[in-house]
């Protein structure tokens, strides 16, 4: 994929070198799966409950 947009960015700066462009490319969109394991989800269920100012500041007065 990397050397896809490499080629492409060459293809266009060869044609026109004055243009400027774009190129958007996001490698992390073909990464699966993207869910977290039940083993996570138990120990971790309930700690974000009270939200992220509480818990913030619960980590803060540690």
């Amino acid at each position: 994929m990397a050397d896809r947009a490499i080629e492409w960015m060459q293809r266009v700066k060869a044609h026109r070198p004055d243009k400027p462009f774009l190129c958007y490319f996001a490698p992390g969109a073909v990464h699966t799966p993207l869910h977290v394991p039940d083993a996570w989800l138990d120990r971790f269920r309930g700690f974000f409950d009270a939200g992220w100012d509480d818990l913030r500041q619960s980590i803060f007065e540690r």
